[in-house]
C-alpha cells in the first residue's frame, strides 16, 4: 500500500479558484504547443491516404493492417475531416 490515494472529485473542482487555475494551466500548455488528451493515431496525410485506398476498393481490415490501426480508426478517418 502506498498511502492514501488522492482522487480529483467534482467537489474539489468546484472549490474557489480551482476552475480558474485549471483554465490557466490549459491555456499556458496550449501557448507552449502542448495539448491535453490522447495524441491522434493518424496524420492528416495518412487520413487522406486511407480515404483514397478505401475509394479504390480496399477493405477496412486491409487498410487497418497497412497503417497499424484498428478498423474503427479507419472508419473514423473515412467520416471525419
Amino acid at each position: 500500500h502506498h498511502g492514501p490515494q488522492r482522487t480529483f472529485t467534482s467537489k474539489m473542482y468546484n472549490m474557489p479558484g480551482t476552475q480558474r487555475r485549471i483554465a490557466a494551466g490549459v491555456r499556458r500548455a496550449a501557448e507552449e504547443g502542448r495539448f491535453p488528451g490522447r495524441p491522434k493515431a493518424l496524420t492528416p496525410e495518412q487520413t487522406a491516404a486511407i480515404r483514397l485506398l478505401r475509394r479504390n476498393g480496399q477493405s477496412q481490415a486491409a487498410v487497418a493492417r497497412t497503417f497499424g490501426v484498428s478498423r474503427q480508426t479507419v472508419s473514423r478517418a473515412e467520416r471525419t475531416e
